[in-house]
C-alpha cells in the first residue's frame, strides 16, 4: 500500500558539482562556424557617405588543453590552459571578389579566389598567433565551475577581433548550482565583464554584462545530465575610444547545451548557438583624426566542445 503523500520522502535531486584533481589533465576539440552580414560605410573624399554590405563566413578549429597545477582544500583548481592546432578561415564577398584568410600555426595566407595575394610565415613579427602558439595562460575555477581568474592572452583577442575569446570561455562553461536541483528546475547566473585591451584594435573600458538561464533537463537516475541554457550578454559601457578603433556596441543572444558527468564531476559536451551583433569603427589617421570605417556586424555562430584526445 503506498504511503500517504504527506509521509513520502521528497526527492533529493541532483547534486552536479566538478570534482577536479592535481595532475589529471584533459582537453576539448571546439569547432566554431559562423555566417553573418557586415555593414560598412565610410565618408567619401567629396565628404559623401559610402556604404557596402557584403556576407561574411567564420570556420575554426582549436583543442584547448587544460592541465591541473593544484587543487585547493576547497576544491578550487589552478590551469595552465594551451590553445593548440588552431585553424580559422575568414571569407567575405565584396563586388564580385571572394576574399578569403587563412590564419594556423603555418602562418596566414590571404586569397582572392585561388590566387594567393600575401602570406605571413609563422616567424614573422606580424604573425598574429605569435604569442599564442605553445604559450599557457592561467585560469582558476572552483567546485561549481566559476573562474575566479583568467589571463587570456591578448595576442589571440587581436588575431581573431570577430570572436570575443574570453566570451566563449565564460559562455562554455557552465556554473553549477549551490544545491542540489530537480529535473525542471532552473538557476541564474550574472557576469559583469571588464575586459582587457585587445591588442592594438580597440581601446580598453568595455564593460559587458551577462544573465545565463540554466535548466536539468533530465531525470535524477540519468548520467550524464542533461542541462539547457538560454542567455543574453550586452554592453553596458563602451571604450574609453583612446585607441585606433573602438567597439561601439555588443550584444549576444545565446542557446544551447551541456553534457555534464556527475560521478565524474567533469563536462562532457557543450552545443552553444549565439546571435551575435557588433559595432566597431576603424579610425584611419591618413584621412582625418577622428574619422574612419564603420563595421556593423551580424554574426550567427555555432559552438561545440567535446573531449579531445592529447
Amino acid at each position: 500500500m503506498p504511503a500517504p503523500l504527506s509521509c513520502r520522502r521528497a526527492p533529493e535531486g541532483i547534486s552536479l558539482r566538478y570534482r577536479f584533481q592535481a595532475g589529471r589533465d584533459f582537453a576539448y576539440s571546439l569547432a566554431i562556424s559562423g555566417r553573418g552580414t557586415v555593414h560598412a560605410s565610410h565618408p567619401s573624399a567629396l565628404g559623401e557617405l559610402e556604404e557596402t554590405e557584403f556576407p561574411i563566413s567564420i570556420e575554426g578549429s582549436l583543442k584547448t588543453v587544460f592541465r591541473t597545477r593544484e587543487v585547493s582544500v576547497t576544491g578550487n583548481a589552478v590551469f595552465d590552459v594551451e590553445y593548440k592546432d588552431i585553424h580559422f578561415e575568414v571569407v567575405d564577398e565584396q563586388g564580385g571578389r571572394k576574399l578569403r584568410v587563412v590564419i594556423d600555426g603555418g602562418g596566414i595566407e590571404t586569397y582572392d579566389g585561388d590566387q594567393l595575394l600575401n602570406s605571413v610565415p609563422p616567424d614573422d613579427k606580424n604573425f598574429l598567433l605569435k604569442g599564442v602558439a605553445g604559450k599557457t595562460f592561467k585560469l582558476v575555477m572552483t567546485p561549481r565551475g566559476k573562474i575566479e581568474a583568467i589571463e587570456t592572452p591578448d595576442s589571440l583577442s587581436g588575431a581573431f577581433p570577430y570572436i570575443r575569446f574570453r566570451e566563449l570561455l565564460e559562455a562554455a562553461q557552465p556554473e553549477l548550482p549551490a544545491d542540489p536541483v530537480h529535473p525542471g528546475e532552473s538557476w541564474e547566473r550574472k557576469l559583469v565583464l571588464q575586459l582587457p585591451q585587445l591588442a592594438d584594435r580597440f581601446a580598453s573600458g568595455e564593460t559587458f554584462a551577462a544573465l545565463q538561464t540554466y535548466t536539468v533537463e533530465s531525470e535524477p537516475e540519468e548520467n550524464p545530465a542533461r542541462i539547457s541554457l538560454r542567455g543574453s550578454l550586452f554592453m553596458e559601457e563602451p571604450s574609453a575610444g583612446s585607441g585606433p578603433g573602438t567597439l561601439r556596441a555588443f550584444e549576444q543572444k545565446t542557446d544551447g547545451y551541456f553534457l555534464f558527468d556527475r560521478i565524474r564531476g567533469r563536462l562532457l559536451e557543450t552545443g552553444l548557438s549565439l546571435d551575435q551583433e557588433f559595432g566597431v569603427t576603424i579610425l584611419i589617421p591618413r584621412l582625418s583624426p577622428d574619422e574612419g570605417i564603420d563595421l556593423d556586424m551580424k554574426l550567427k555562430i555555432e559552438l561545440t566542445m567535446k573531449p579531445a584526445g592529447d
